[in-house]
């Protein structure tokens, strides 16, 4: 016997290697192609039919063999023999003729060639591969991944799959500077059923190669990071120390190295590397949109505190700038934005400056002006309990009561009203504070008729601008004095009686109280 091995690119392609000329006019087909043609057997074994062979042997005993799928039995003559050591799944190339034999299909195999299996030839012919043509290395595997899905070769398929990540990786190191390459080559590795982790590194490799450029389009890359990134949005979970300096050193290495979970990290990670700078840029020269975008920023990145902080810093010395025109809702933003940053001078000044705007804007205005630059100063006063705003505060409501006590003695009365909450009472044409009004006698006229109380010493129109007029009088008059009992109310327990005294030679206008009797006391 002559045993040859063939490469199986030979095999692949015997029909068109003259062996002999009986060989040269053999039809040629693979076992697939066999199985594909089967309703033709029963005519070509009529014909006897020369036919040339490439499969897969399946096993055999002397001079009898099987090739894989097909349901023929294939008898060697003489000089044909199958060595003793035959490889499962090695490559056989036969001709002969094709018969029947009752039911059964035989084939007599006049010549042999034997060749390596799938995966020895696929080895071999990779290796002849130089590193530069990874396509070729595509090109194979393709071609043998159509032979190991139709003999169901799960090693061939797993070679397969390894020759094309060969290639994807040959590639990776060669686009390694283009991001558009990049990215094809992991659609191609992804359509290849490559491993998901490969893909996903190619992704990011992607990704990271495209911020290197200058002034890339950070939409796109943001675009394809949400969309190709999985747990960028997933802002609860913090990047470890050690993966936070692997990122920065080389972030690609880094991705390669790094679990499941510690890429969904690194995805969020590198979701804020791009995002926060985008944000950034968007500050205006002046600062006035800080606080919108610390807002945007606290919404997106959390964990950027020390740049948000940056963002509302630019806002606020912009609002110190602009602080005597803010209205007071403004006013209380900017107040509570300072206090959070721990600028509590700044504040104290902030407010300061928007009052004596408010001063400088409204005092001179008339009691209306007043009255507005005294709410202010009060309302600061109730804001932040500030006792230099309210001091300032109810001197305007003073000033203004003096303003209108002559002009407008209703709206007198209500701005002293609005004294009297503060703890401010205007007895002897001054205003006194409520410990001073305790400390007055009470005997003092002015405090007793506030209080609805007649005391000695009171003029009569005192008296009934008091209580009223009286209800009756009765005079007792003697030769140095005039004396009068005006009676107010009942003769019951809830009336008053009080005893107006003057001299004979007075006017009545000059009696004053000499004593006050309440009924039943």
């Amino acid at each position: 016997m002559t045993a040859i091995r063939f490469s199986l690119c030979m095999l692949m392609t015997c029909a068109v290697v003259s062996f002999a000329a009986d060989d040269a006019r053999a039809q040629t087909l693979s076992a697939e192609e066999m199985v594909q043609q089967k309703d033709n057997w029963n005519e070509w074994a009529a014909e006897e039919r020369k036919l040339q062979i490439t499969g897969r042997y399946d096993g055999g005993l002397g001079r009898q063999f099987r090739l894989k799928t097909l349901e023929i039995r294939f008898n060697s003559e003489r000089g044909t023999e199958l060595p003793e050591k035959m490889q499962a799944d090695q490559r056989l190339t036969v001709s002969g003729r094709l018969r029947k034999a009752g039911d059964r299909f035989e084939f007599s195999v006049s010549r042999l060639i034997i060749g390596d299996t799938d995966r020895q030839r696929m080895a071999e012919r990779a290796l002849e591969v130089p590193e530069s043509y990874p396509e070729r290395l595509y090109a194979l595997a393709d071609e043998y991944a159509a032979v190991a899905k139709y003999y169901e070769d799960t090693a061939l398929q797993a070679d397969v799959a390894t020759l094309r990540r060969r290639a994807v990786n040959l590639q990776r190191r060669a686009f390694s500077d283009d991001a558009a390459q990049l990215s094809s080559l992991a659609d191609r590795a992804e359509a290849l059923q490559l491993d998901a982790r490969d893909v996903a590194a190619i992704r990011f490799q992607s990704l990271a190669t495209q911020t290197t450029a200058k002034n890339f389009d950070r939409a796109a890359v943001l675009d394809r990071i949400r969309s190709q990134l999985p747990g960028w949005d997933d802002a609860s979970q913090t990047v470890p120390a050690e993966l936070e300096q692997s990122f920065l050193k080389n972030s690609v290495a880094a991705y390669d190295k790094a679990s499941d979970l510690e890429r969904r990290v690194l995805n969020r990670r590198f979701f804020r590397q791009v995002r926060l700078p985008d944000l950034q840029r968007k500050l205006a020269a002046d600062g006035s949109n800080g606080l919108d975008l610390a807002a945007e920023a606290r919404q997106e990145l959390p964990e950027e505190t020390a740049a948000i902080g940056e963002l509302e810093t630019a806002f606020l010395d912009f609002k110190l700038s602009q602080v005597r025109q803010l209205s007071r809702p403004q006013l209380q933003e900017l107040s509570e934005l300072l206090l959070h940053h721990d600028r509590g001078d700044d504040f104290q000044k902030a407010v300061n400056d928007w009052l004596a705007e408010q001063r400088d804007r409204f005092v001179d205005r008339g009691l209306s002006g007043i009255l507005r630059t005294a709410d202010e100063y009060l309302f600061a006063y109730e804001r932040w309990k500030n006792e230099e705003h309210q001091q300032q505060g109810i001197d305007l409501l003073k000033q203004a009561w003096q303003v209108a006590a002559t002009t407008e003695p209703k709206e007198a009365e209500l701005i002293g009203q609005r004294l009297e909450r503060y703890g401010w009472t205007r007895l002897h044409d001054r205003w006194m504070t409520t410990e001073q009004v305790k400390e007055l006698p009470r005997t003092d006229i002015e405090l007793a008729m506030r209080e609805g109380r007649v005391v000695p010493g009171m003029s009569g129109q005192q008296v009934t601008r008091t209580l009223g007029e009286p209800q009756r009088i009765v005079r007792v008059l003697s030769s140095r004095f005039v004396q009068e009992i005006w009676v107010f109310g009942n003769s019951g327990s809830s009336g008053v009686s009080v005893v107006m005294k003057r001299l004979s030679r007075q006017a009545p206008d000059d009696a004053r109280v000499f004593s006050v009797t309440q009924s039943g006391r």
